[in-house]
């Protein structure tokens, strides 16, 4: 497994991927990612991707929930992040 960490927030998660370069998609569209909260879990820390419209989930939640919210593969969401 591979440690990817924002360059950012210093936010980070364990992926088989691995990204020299990352930055997560908060940080990207220059949100404060403490302010965001999961829609999953409802805290705040961590990579979070955009689950729907202005709701954000944490990437680790949606894995978990992956086959619930029928989310693209792994590698095709963090072709989309970088």
């Amino acid at each position: 497994m591979n440690k990817i960490c924002c360059k950012s927030c210093k936010s980070y998660i364990y992926s088989q991927v691995k990204l020299d370069k990352f930055q997560c998609l908060p940080c990207k569209l220059k949100k404060t990612p403490s302010v965001l909260k999961c829609t999953a879990c409802r805290k705040s820390d961590g990579i979070m991707i955009r689950a729907n419209g202005e709701d954000w989930i944490h990437y680790n939640c949606m894995m978990a929930l992956k086959d619930l919210l029928h989310m693209e593969r792994e590698q095709n969401i963090f072709k989309d992040l970088c």
